[in-house]
């Protein structure tokens, strides 16, 4: 049985503690003077008016999470729109397109483009658009939450994918020079310039390869004891200015990260001792050791890629990528239906043998022709091949190939480095015939 007075106990300690604790609700909630909501809401107004503040726009880098990085230009209005610029392709650097923002209240407040705009090409799920993985892009973002803001910078952070962008203000020079379409001329000099060379104050040039799809710059120039060949690369961002190089690039006991656009000679540049110009000549790099010497050792092959009548490599003469696309073709028409892949030339000095390897599909399937030759060497660095032996694969593909390898199996070689490319480069160039001479990519 309960007690009468117990049950009283009871029921006024449970008044109490609900009292206590409603009052310390009273009170915590008396800590802010204003909902969640309404500090939500003065956090994105504010937000808001810092877009909204830069009278004349804001500079970005996108960097992508598969690696290439865009420079885009934003100018934020009222009423949700947006105009920018990107240096994406020609197009985007030089025609400003609008859309439309909105600033959301996610788990973070987040900028949103909210219609398909320039800022939405390297999400771009089909491949084709930016040369991505078909489904992904290049695992880019059109949603950004706000991570921090510092001045007169915004650092944001892609809610999908994680890629990033940090927004500078910019000056009213800076938005001259974007407006202006400064930006496509310097799209249009790197696509229509293929000899881009730096001179030194010596006089000397090395050579220097612009690449916009993979936004990297690269060159290959001897060593300072002038034994071997040195290589650099980077990746690079456009700027309102020119040029920015992720990494410097030290050559001649200086240094540089900058190339500069002269705005009226419509040309890079620099600094006043050292120029950029165009000569078209191929670059052949000259070593005191020679790559006859470091074929099968430093460097074990030279590959000619895929489709390289389609995309020719610096050193492929036109009679050789006709008789490359002719055997291309012959090897699809025919019989085994054969797409033809990469060929590696593959040097085996310790037994004077060359490997000529080449790869094909058949539904999907990879299979390998293989042809093997002996090879002499000598003194001036002339190579004469001959015919030993091959695999069943290379002689079913023999009728279609036999117009290129009749230059092997005749002529006789000199190899060289060749510059100028996004990797170092080997040449064979035959000695009777100047017409007919190709190219690979150096590898191990």
């Amino acid at each position: 049985m309960i007690h009468k007075h117990s049950l009283l106990f009871h029921l006024f300690l449970t008044v109490f503690v609900c009292g206590f604790l409603l009052s310390c609700e009273k009170e915590y909630n008396s800590i802010y003077d204003q909902s969640p909501d309404e500090r939500l809401r003065k956090t994105l107004d504010a937000y808001n008016d810092l877009l909204l503040s830069a009278p004349h726009g804001w500079k970005g880098t996108l960097k992508t999470k598969l690696g290439p990085v865009f420079f885009y230009y934003f100018d934020f209005h009222t009423e949700g729109k947006v105009t920018m610029l990107a240096d994406f392709n020609q197009t985007t650097a030089g025609t400003a397109a609008e859309g439309t923002w909105v600033l959301k209240a996610l788990q973070r407040p987040t900028l949103s483009f909210d219609t398909y705009s320039y800022i939405h090409l390297p999400a771009d799920p089909n491949g084709n658009v930016n040369g991505g993985d078909n489904g992904s892009g290049l695992l880019s973002d059109f949603q950004f939450a706000i991570v921090s803001t510092a001045g007169d910078s915004i650092v944001l952070e892609g809610i999908q994918n994680k890629s990033s962008i940090t927004l500078t203000k910019v000056t009213q020079p800076e938005a001259d020079q974007l407006t202006s379409g400064q930006m496509k001329n310097m799209l249009q000099y790197v696509a229509s310039h293929k000899g881009l060379r730096l001179m030194l104050p010596d006089k000397t040039t090395i050579p220097l390869a612009i690449s916009t799809l993979t936004k990297t710059i690269a060159s290959q120039y001897l060593s300072a004891d002038g034994s071997e060949i040195e290589e650099f690369t980077t990746p690079f961002t456009f700027s309102p200015s020119g040029i920015t190089l992720t990494t410097a690039f030290t050559i001649a006991g200086a240094s540089f990260k900058e190339l500069h656009w002269d705005v009226d000679k419509q040309e890079f540049y620099v600094d006043t001792t050292r120029r950029i110009i165009n000569d078209n000549s191929l670059f052949i790099l000259t070593p005191s050791i020679p790559l006859s010497s470091t074929l099968g050792s430093k460097y074990a092959f030279f590959q000619v890629p895929e489709n390289t009548d389609f995309y020719p490599l610096l050193g492929q003469s036109n009679e050789f990528l006709s008789l490359y696309s002719q055997a291309r073709e012959s090897m699809l028409a025919g019989d085994y239906k054969l797409t033809l892949k990469q060929m590696n030339f593959v040097f085996k000095p310790s037994t004077h043998t060359l490997l000529i390897d080449v790869y094909v599909t058949q539904n999907g399937n990879l299979f390998l022709g293989q042809y093997m030759y002996t090879y002499e060497l000598n003194e001036a660095g002339i190579f004469k091949f001959t015919f030993n032996q091959a695999n069943d694969v290379a002689w079913a593909i023999q009728g279609d190939l036999s117009a290129l390898l009749s230059y092997i199996d005749n002529d006789t070689f000199t190899v060289k480095y060749i510059g100028g490319a996004h990797q170092l480069l080997g040449g064979m160039f035959s000695q009777e015939n100047t017409n007919f001479s190709f190219s690979g990519y150096l590898g191990n």
